[in-house]
């Protein structure tokens, strides 16, 4: 961790090789920071901060944070605690304020704040999922503050409130020789200005420097207050809560964004993409006509607010080119993109279909819909693992509408309808308009995956009984089938529904029913279908009782700041892992279960609320014992008014024999360049041959190798993957998706998907980057002057990024009169002669310097 040489030890001390000691042999419970994932930590600040802040908007509506909305802020909260992720920000000191680094903290807040208000307050700009994303940083480093300072600590300065100056102004630090805790073996005793001034400990194993606080690793160690039964966890908690509450209301109030609905909206809700993915060679002609008629009904429903999505996605394909992503927030304009498609070209069948996607997905947000039309096959098919990764990974259902195909039915299709929880409607190709039927539930944002079914009918019925419970405004049941002969959906009386009650909507499609019931009784439902063929089938509905989430999970994060993170791509056979679901909305109880594609229980699994440590109140957390063929999780239970529901999570998931992860974490991409990044395929299997192919959103991949990779059981192997990044880039990140398959059985693949920072931020030039930089705007003059008067003294740089010139700035802007400050200059620099760092005559250049000033 960055630190001072000043002042510091050159041995390690007894307390230190104790708490090395303690560490390795498990002595110590490693909960030292509001713990990232877990309710009494960062996550159940956010919620309880959060929850309870409003707006009226200009017609009188209450808006409020969605469920939605809080998870994704609190996640990304959360994740600044991350190792192994992209986002993680566990190595930088003042996304903490360790460090007593109060200036850099603050001044974070400051910069985060109003990037936050930038991306949401004009809409050619907007962008409500990174506005969260970048909120959650924030409020990391904000509470954060109020556990690893004093600011709540008696004796001490005793703080009642929150610190109202975080997010408004920039804090100062004390000097680096200004005692704030008694130098004795837990460095944990406040002391001199710690009893008056704002200290925060210093991380990790090594010693603070002489007379200062650490962060603490022993019991009773330090001044963090980061857990339930340390001294003042509840107040700084409940500061931390109301610091947060504060800020969040800083951002809403702010210019721009007070009064602007539109702006309100973008940071408190999710409504994801609405996206549409178009084949547009010339024999889509008919099928495009279908498509604008529906967006043209999308336009009309869209003058609701309630039924906007956050944008609009529109990207075309054919061969050998794809389109660039069309994304705008006026649906008008969306209709105007699709009415200006121009069908030419084609001939040979395949098209660039998966690249396509990869694009749309790219350019989509969290929690999409994206709607795919095509008549052709996959040219790129090997790109299908890549296609599920990505989607999955952001939770976007890709639906197929497919009015042709190099027969049979592309394989890529079908199996990326079943992983992201989708559905394949092969249709005529004047029906691309009805597809609206399905659309249309989707646009409240609400809609949850209740039942998804996909299997394979002989001849003949089945029949599937479906629980509606008191929550649902509304259900969708909607079937394709490739020989379809019935679809009767039967209402708890025995009633069937027809196209004449005034409850439904019916769209008939060649192979396909699309039934919508508004309001529907709550009870059991019946889904009767006949037919033949390959059908799929799912009961969509719009409620808040939600089964929001679900992963597998592993325990990981900032060195004593660990969650539960999700794992990197699926889970490999043989293993016991953790399940974790998020579930939101009013019900009495919840069981869950593995499913099969087809919809039969595979086993039930036990995951319980409020028995990890790592977990928030509303996540329901347990091992999971893995079958070896493809499920899904479902979760079955009563609502609050003793309804039986029923919710399953979207992808289909299967526990794999193979699995790939990066060998080295958070590369970073150099423009002008060609970076190799290199990834471990593990074979858990028999002897196999896997296909290795990789995608980035950015499209700077300009190689792969080797491609193909043949081991034997256990075996690994390294392939490496360089992206080249032209010189005058103003992209700042990438993300990267690998995928290894079986050459055998596409069905055998594994991915991981790796966040690559682009540049590097040095301002001051120093060498290190700024979220490494202790003093990341140093001065670097080649000697000391103070207050104009040259030390002749070289001005050197130590390994947190400050010089000797920023450490004596930084005694002057701690100092309370000229008397203090020659004080601690000449502490400084008798300590810097101590450890050989400058002579005895360098030492009184530099005091006489200090005399002679006006400082502070």
């Amino acid at each position: 961790m960055p630190r001072y040489r000043t002042g510091r030890r050159t041995l390690l001390s007894y307390r230190h090789i104790v708490t090395m000691l303690a560490v390795a042999c498990g002595l110590v419970t490693t909960v030292i920071a509001f713990k990232p994932t877990a309710e009494f930590g960062h996550v159940g600040i956010v919620t309880d901060a959060v929850t309870p802040i409003t707006r009226t908007s200009s017609s009188g509506e209450t808006m409020k944070f969605s469920a939605r909305a809080i998870r994704q802020i609190r996640d990304a909260t959360a994740g600044v605690d991350e190792i192994f992720s992209s986002r993680g920000e566990f190595s930088v000191p003042q996304a903490h304020c360790d460090d007593e680094l109060l200036p850099d903290c603050s001044r974070r807040i400051i910069d985060i704040k109003n990037a936050v208000i930038n991306l949401i307050k004009d809409e050619a700009t907007r962008n409500g999922e990174e506005a969260r994303a970048q909120l959650g940083r924030a409020l990391h480093t904000l509470q954060d503050f109020y556990a690893h300072s004093n600011w709540v600590n008696n004796p001490g300065p005793n703080n009642g409130t929150f610190n109202g100056a975080l997010g408004v102004s920039v804090l100062t630090r004390l000097s680096p020789t200004e005692p704030t805790c008694i130098d004795d073996f837990f460095d944990g005793t406040l002391t001199g200005r710690g009893l008056t001034d704002i200290t925060t400990g210093y991380f990790g194993g090594v010693e603070p420097p002489a007379n200062k606080c650490a962060h603490g690793v022993l019991p009773g160690a330090g001044i963090h207050k980061d857990e339930p039964g340390r001294p003042f966890f509840v107040p700084a908690r409940a500061r931390a809560v109301d610091g947060t509450r504060d800020f969040v209301n800083q951002i809403l109030n702010a210019p721009g964004v007070a009064g602007n609905d539109d702006a309100i909206r973008a940071l408190m809700d999710i409504r994801g993409t609405l996206g549409f993915v178009i084949d547009d060679t010339g024999s889509m002609g008919s099928s495009i006509d279908g498509v604008k008629t529906a967006v043209g009904q999308i336009v009309t429903s869209v003058q609701d607010p309630k039924k906007r999505p956050d944008n609009y996605l529109l990207e075309t394909f054919n061969d050998p080119t794809i389109g660039t992503p069309f994304v705008t927030t006026d649906a008008g304009a969306l209709l105007g993109a699709v009415n200006a498609i121009f069908v030419n070209g084609g001939g040979d069948c395949p098209e660039l279909s998966q690249s396509g996607l990869l694009a749309a997905i790219a350019a989509a947000r969290s929690g999409s819909k994206l709607y795919f039309f095509s008549d052709a096959s996959a040219k790129d098919a090997s790109l299908a693992g890549n296609v599920t990764a990505a989607a999955n990974a952001k939770k976007i259902i890709i639906n197929y509408v497919l009015t042709g195909s190099c027969s049979p039915v592309d394989p890529a299709y079908i199996s990326g309808a079943q992983n992201t929880g989708g559905q394949l409607f092969f249709i005529g190709r004047n029906e691309t308009g009805k597809i609206f039927g399905l659309i249309e539930p989707s646009l409240t944002g609400d809609l949850q995956p209740m039942m998804l079914l996909n299997t394979t009918l002989g001849s003949g019925s089945t029949s599937v009984t479906v629980p509606v419970d008191s929550t649902l405004t509304s259900v969708t049941f909607s079937v394709s089938l490739d020989l379809l002969s019935a679809v009767h959906v039967i209402r708890p009386s025995g009633a069937e529904v027809l196209p004449t009650d005034p409850d439904a909507t019916i769209t008939v499609l060649s192979t396909g029913r699309i039934v919508t019931v508004r309001t529907p009784s709550p009870g059991d439902w019946q889904l009767q279908i006949a037919g033949a063929g390959d059908l799929s089938a799912s009961v969509m509905g719009n409620s808040a009782l939600e089964l929001a989430d679900f992963n597998f999970v592993e325990r990981r994060g900032r060195p004593e700041h660990e969650g539960l993170f999700p794992i990197n791509g699926q889970p490999v056979l043989g293993t016991t892992q953790i399940g974790r679901a998020t579930m939101s909305g009013d019900f009495s109880n919840a069981q869950f279960e593995l499913v099969s594609p087809a919809g039969a229980t595979l086993q039930a699994i036990t995951l319980t609320a409020g028995t990890d440590p790592d977990a928030a109140a509303d996540e329901f957390v347990g091992n999971v014992d893995l079958p070896a063929a493809p499920f899904r999780v479902s979760v079955r239970g009563t609502d609050a008014n003793g309804f039986a529901f029923v919710r399953t999570f979207p992808p289909t998931l299967r526990a794999q024999s193979v699995r790939v992860r990066a060998v080295a974490q958070g590369v970073r991409l150099t423009p002008g360049a060609t970076t190799p990044v290199q990834f471990e395929v593990t074979n858990l299997g028999s002897p196999v041959s896997f296909l290795v192919s990789a995608v980035d959103d950015a499209h700077l991949v300009s190689g792969v190798g080797p491609l193909t990779l043949t081991l034997g059981p256990n075996e690994s192997a390294t392939t490496t993957v360089s992206l080249t990044v032209p010189a005058g880039t103003t992209l700042l990140f990438d993300t990267l998706t690998v995928v290894a398959r079986s050459a055998a059985d596409a069905a055998i693949n594994n991915s991981t998907r790796v966040g690559l920072a682009i540049g590097v931020s040095d301002r001051d030039g120093d060498g290190i980057d700024d979220d490494h930089d202790a003093c990341p705007d140093s001065d670097r003059a080649a000697t000391i002057v103070v207050d104009g008067c040259d030390s002749g003294v070289a001005n050197t740089l130590s390994s947190n990024g400050c010089t000797s010139s920023d450490q004596i700035a930084g005694i002057a802007a701690g100092a309370g009169n000229h008397g203090d400050f020659v004080s601690g200059v000449a502490l400084l620099t008798n300590s810097w002669v101590s450890d050989g760092i400058i002579s005895g005559s360098q030492k009184g250049a530099i005091q006489s310097c200090a005399a002679k000033s006006k400082l502070p």
